[in-house]
């Protein structure tokens, strides 16, 4: 089994990190597969009423990019549009539209189906969403890491997108894809949520 469990500060050139944090990454997400638990046990969440969601893309290879690549490359197009500041643009616009476009979604099954409901508020079971892959067309692939109120893994999942947005600008892509993406994380739940599948 190779081992990857390497120093990347021990690396002082900052490109050779890059290569090496993204053949890292690569080699993760060809371990994923589709949809499973791979740690701890749903049941864990089943009577909570509320989760607190966030994601997080910092460790995520954007459009075949580490996110400060991405990011910098985003900037430098920005510069030369009607945008000035991509951060900004990213957090306020495509980001919120990716993780609110998959929340209302998720939830209108939750709902329906006596699920715990996602919010953004300060709640003491968290649901970070990890993300591994993002593609243009919002195709992602993330383990999203279901903690208790001591800050504990109490469920992994590894999940990849059953498919990406079909027409638009990258903001309409990510918010279809990302409403796709919570229906169908819902209806995950939903089956699994009562199975003793996995234990840390």
């Amino acid at each position: 089994m190779l081992d990857l469990r390497l120093s990347l500060t021990n690396i002082e050139q900052p490109e050779m990190r890059r290569i090496l944090l993204a053949v890292v990454l690569l080699v993760c997400v060809a371990s994923l597969r589709a949809q499973s638990v791979i740690g701890g046990n749903l049941e864990a969440i089943k009577d909570v009423q509320q989760i607190q969601v966030s994601f997080d893309y910092q460790d995520a290879l954007i459009q075949g990019m580490i996110f400060e690549d991405f990011m910098a490359k985003e900037q430098r197009e920005f510069s030369n549009s009607d945008y000035y500041d991509f951060e900004e643009e990213w957090t306020k616009s495509l980001a919120a539209e990716h993780i609110t476009r998959f929340v209302t979604a998720y939830n209108k099954v939750a709902t329906k189906k006596k699920l715990p409901v996602l919010v953004s508020k300060d709640v003491p079971t968290k649901l970070v969403v990890k993300f591994a892959v993002l593609e243009r067309n919002g195709e992602a692939q993330a383990d999203y890491q279901f903690m208790d109120s001591e800050g504990h893994k109490v469920a992994v999942v590894r999940w990849a997108s059953p498919k990406g947005g079909v027409f638009g600008t990258f903001l309409n892509l990510l918010g279809d894809a990302s409403e796709e993406n919570g229906e169908n994380f819902a209806k995950f739940l939903n089956k699994n949520i009562n199975k003793s599948l996995f234990s840390f």
